[in-house]
């Protein structure tokens, strides 16, 4: 019933995100911190321009741009404005196991998630970009004296690299001054205005500033792709030959299209966890970006229905499991008495041995003598007393062994009086031997 209401409670969720906000990041319920994608344009132009000179002086006339490429490149990069914390939901029912990387930009890279549901051991064990020429632009000046001069031409390239950053695609538009210098003497000094516009259709804001909503996203989030069309344009002359009349430049645009990440969009990719199995989640991005998604997850009905039968067969076992307990106790408390019983036995005979021997010497000695001595009435009277002090020793050592499970003072109270005994045994048997004595 507790796991029940627990899987109902929680929607099993395994991780949250939500944008980060300074009351959350001091709360410290933050496990990983991650932004979303967004897009700068790398614009790669190149300018084939025509220098018209002097055939005599070579001094520099004119210089036409009449050629122009661009080639757009997304690059991707972190939203400063798109700043996520992710949040850890553990349960106690599951055994989790998460790996989730970012770059150092702050994108996501690779997650590895797996959600492992313990409740039936639980109870087991209680129980690409396009390119485009346009025609060059450069002054209209000089045309009516090109036709009655004699000049030579040559052609010179030039390129550069531009960025176009996200904010202004968010705009809608964005200029590029480009002024080309084209060598000359210092007096005719020349340059070219290669400077081109863009304007952006399909860029859409982003939806909502960081912590500017409280919505909790159920999982890890992450933007869908959209194709934008990026017009281009650049002013030109549309007849750039020596002896054609020129006519006014004119401004040509040329489409592109190309593949940014969506801001008005946010993808929330579900973590959750499934009753009874264990679940895998693997998520491959790439700058940021869900590249792959790979799910692993077994038959929840298969794991379930097989509980009941297992419970069961725990309630089952439990009575026979407790008999079984009582039975080993009661054998191994019997087994301890059985083993104590025998080291007071031993201890025992050991103090036995220990106190028989020097009496039965003693009296083996009496007997061998009582022959030669029984005509003398102090012999008969010495052997009587020696009996006297052997029974009165055994008698001791009796009364010592009784007392020696409840009391060790008492047992060095007996050997005291052995002792004592001892003692008086010996000066018997030394006057038995003073007696001997012619």
């Amino acid at each position: 019933m507790i796991y029940l209401i627990s899987m109902l409670l929680t929607n099993r969720t395994m991780v949250t995100s939500s944008a980060l906000t300074a009351v959350q990041a001091s709360s410290g319920n933050i496990h990983q911190v991650y932004n979303l994608p967004t897009a700068n344009l790398q614009v790669k132009a190149t300018a084939k321009v025509m220098i018209i000179k002097d055939a005599s002086s070579q001094n520099i006339i004119e210089a036409r741009l009449i050629e122009a490429g661009f080639e757009i490149t997304p690059v991707i990069v972190a939203d400063d404005s798109a700043r996520f914390a992710m949040s850890f939901t553990p349960s106690v029912f599951s055994n989790d196991d998460i790996q989730l990387t970012v770059t150092a930009d702050g994108l996501l890279d690779g997650v590895n998630l797996t959600a492992e549901d313990r409740i039936i051991d639980v109870i087991t064990q209680v129980t690409d970009a396009p390119k485009g020429i346009l025609g060059g632009t450069s002054s209209a000046g000089g045309a009516a004296a090109l036709a009655a001069t004699t000049v030579t031409v040559e052609m010179k390239d030039f390129a550069e690299t531009f960025i176009i950053f996200a904010n202004e695609i968010r705009s809608g538009s964005a200029s590029r001054p480009w002024i080309i210098g084209i060598d000359g003497t210092a007096q005719n000094a020349v340059t070219v205005d290669a400077s081109f516009d863009l304007v952006f259709s399909g860029a859409t804001a982003v939806a909502a500033p960081a912590g500017a909503t409280a919505v909790v996203h159920k999982g890890l989030v992450s933007r869908p792709l959209k194709n934008i069309k990026i017009t281009l344009t650049s002013t030109l002359f549309p007849h750039p030959v020596p002896g054609v009349p020129v006519s006014t430049p004119q401004k040509i645009s040329t489409d592109y299209w190309v593949t940014i990440p969506d801001e008005g969009n946010i993808v929330t990719v579900p973590i959750k966890r499934s009753p009874g199995v264990k679940k895998n989640y693997t998520l491959k991005f790439t700058n940021g970006l869900q590249t792959s998604l790979t799910i692993s997850k077994p038959s929840e009905f298969e794991a379930l229905v097989g509980v009941p039968v297992k419970i069961a067969k725990a309630l089952i076992s439990i009575p026979a499991q407790l008999l079984s307990f009582k039975l080993e106790n009661i054998r191994r408390q019997t087994t301890l008495e059985t083993d104590r019983q025998a080291l007071a036995k031993a201890i025992l005979q050991t103090r036995k041995n220990e106190i028989t021997d020097p009496v039965e010497l003693a009296k083996a000695r009496a007997d061998a003598d009582k022959a030669a001595i029984a005509n003398k009435t102090d012999i008969v009277k010495a052997e009587l007393d020696a009996q006297k002090g052997l029974i009165d020793a055994q008698k001791a050592l009796v009364d010592s062994q009784k007392s020696l499970a409840t009391s060790n003072e008492e047992l060095k109270n007996n050997q005291a009086k052995w002792d004592t005994a001892k003692n008086e045994l010996e000066q018997i048997l030394k006057k038995i031997e003073a007696a001997r004595l012619p």
